[in-house]
């Protein structure tokens, strides 16, 4: 699948971008120590919900990560230590910054505010109130994602 967004980014730029989703999630669920299967779970959704519910220029990237994020995942998850892969993660979301510039700003903010939006749904997905709604320190601490900027 060929975004137009991307056309002038390299495949592992691409492929960067098309983790995100993925690290996102891990970073955010993993925060607290624990990756709750409410939060792995909710962010499939939302990603499968934002192939049509997102910005219509976000269709064609959703659908791209939407397609592997289920194999990014459990890879992620079963690979991850908290200290260690929370830096990783963190690392790979902070390249993102320069990756991003190179795309038409509008779209950038468009998928920055996303990864956002996800980021506070995973966050929100356990803990709190009878198991929602709860967005613990760790997390919050992360869920403005400010690698991004």
């Amino acid at each position: 699948m060929s975004i137009s967004y991307f056309s002038k980014l390299s495949q592992e730029e691409v492929e960067l971008l098309a983790m995100a989703p993925a690290n996102v999630t891990v970073l955010i669920a993993g925060a607290d120590n624990d990756i709750d299967k409410n939060e792995t779970e909710w962010a499939s959704k939302l990603v499968r919900f934002r192939t049509f519910t997102s910005d219509e220029r976000l269709h064609d990237y959703y659908e791209l990560v939407d397609a592997r994020f289920e194999g990014d995942l459990n890879t992620l998850v079963a690979d991850w230590s908290a200290e260690e892969s929370q830096a990783k993660l963190t690392a790979s979301l902070a390249q993102l910054k320069d990756i991003l510039a190179k795309v038409d700003d509008s779209y950038s903010a468009i998928l920055k505010e996303s990864l956002r939006s996800l980021a506070k749904h995973v966050a929100k997905a356990s803990g709190g109130f009878l198991g929602m709604g709860g967005i613990t320190r760790e997390e919050g601490e992360l869920i403005d994602l400010d690698m991004l900027d």
